[in-house]
């Protein structure tokens, strides 16, 4: 936990999440069972691509700056988007920190304004609301549809 004075705001970039192929993979290719199901049906709209999927979704990085009552500048990262007027230069403010991987500062997920009594939770995208429900439940539905097909050709088989 950092508390203090917002002494820098930097310009905001986009960052994307990473998608593990593996997952994405196994979940388009067992959703298209259903796809192909689904597509002699009327109606529904257009099956996001492969390239769509692939491509992470992005989530805007504001790297802060606050010093502390001891003087000393901590470099921090906003992950997620916040309204214009939730932080200012001068606020004063208590940030709990989750530290990252690689050498990246500390990602802020919880900030208490305490000039304006504020307290804000940024949220950034996850992979499960990048792929959206549709995708996910059509995999699952592909997935049920091979299980009957494999206990259906064993049942035959035995």
């Amino acid at each position: 936990m950092v508390t203090g004075r917002l002494v820098g705001i930097d310009e905001g970039y986009p960052r994307e999440v990473a998608v593990p192929r593996l997952l994405l993979l196994t979940l388009y290719w067992v959703g298209a069972l259903v796809r192909a199901a689904s597509s002699a049906l009327p109606g529904g709209g257009r099956p996001r691509r492969w390239k769509e999927l692939r491509k992470g979704p992005e989530y805007l990085v504001t790297p802060v700056r606050v010093r502390d009552g001891r003087g000393r500048v901590f470099q921090l990262e906003i992950h997620g988007y916040l309204s214009a007027n939730a932080l200012r230069l001068g606020d004063q403010i208590r940030a709990r920190l989750r530290y990252q991987s690689d050498d990246l500062p500390p990602r802020v997920y919880h900030i208490a304004n305490l000039t304006t009594g504020q307290v804000l939770q940024p949220r950034a995208p996850t992979l499960w609301s990048h792929l959206g429900p549709d995708t996910v439940l059509q995999a699952a539905l592909g997935l049920v549809v091979l299980v009957v097909v494999a206990v259906c050709a064993w049942g035959v088989l035995a």
